[in-house]
C-alpha cells in the first residue's frame, strides 16, 4: 500500500485548483487561490513548495515557466482523508459516526432515507 500523504487544510485549497484544471502556471493558480482566500502571492508560492516536497504535485518545465499537476487524485484524496477523519473522531467506523450525526440531528430524516435508499441501490448492483 503506498504512503498516504498528508495534506493540510490550506493545501487542499491549492489540490482544488489543480484537481479542477491542470497542468497550470504559478499565476493562474494564484489568481484562481486568491478569489476564495485573503491570502498572500508568497503563501500560494510556498503551499506549492510544499506540496512539490511531499510528492502531492510535480513541476515541470522551466524555471519562471513551471507547470504544476497533482501526482494525488481527487478520489485518492478523499479516500484517505475520510479513513484519517473517521480513525481520529470514530473508532475508524462509519456507523458511529453516523449514529452521532442522526442522534445530533445534523442529518434530517429526508437525508437518512435518501443513505438508505442510495446503499440499498448498492446492494442492487
Amino acid at each position: 500500500m503506498e504512503k498516504e500523504i498528508q495534506i493540510s487544510d490550506a493545501e487542499v485549497e491549492v489540490m482544488k485548483v489543480l484537481w479542477a484544471d491542470s497542468p497550470q502556471t504559478l499565476p493562474n493558480i494564484v489568481t484562481t487561490v486568491l478569489k476564495a482566500n485573503a491570502w498572500q502571492y508568497v503563501t500560494v508560492k510556498t503551499l506549492l513548495q510544499r506540496l512539490v516536497k511531499k510528492g502531492a504535485i510535480m513541476r515541470c518545465g522551466e524555471r519562471r515557466n513551471y507547470l504544476y499537476s497533482p501526482t494525488v487524485a481527487e478520489k485518492q484524496y478523499l479516500a484517505s482523508a475520510s479513513r484519517n477523519f473517521l480513525a481520529r473522531n470514530f473508532n475508524a467506523s462509519p456507523t458511529e459516526m453516523l449514529a452521532f450525526l442522526v442522534k445530533h440531528g445534523e442529518i434530517s430524516k429526508d437525508e437518512l432515507t435518501q443513505i438508505v435508499e442510495g446503499i440499498g441501490d448498492l446492494k442492487d448492483e
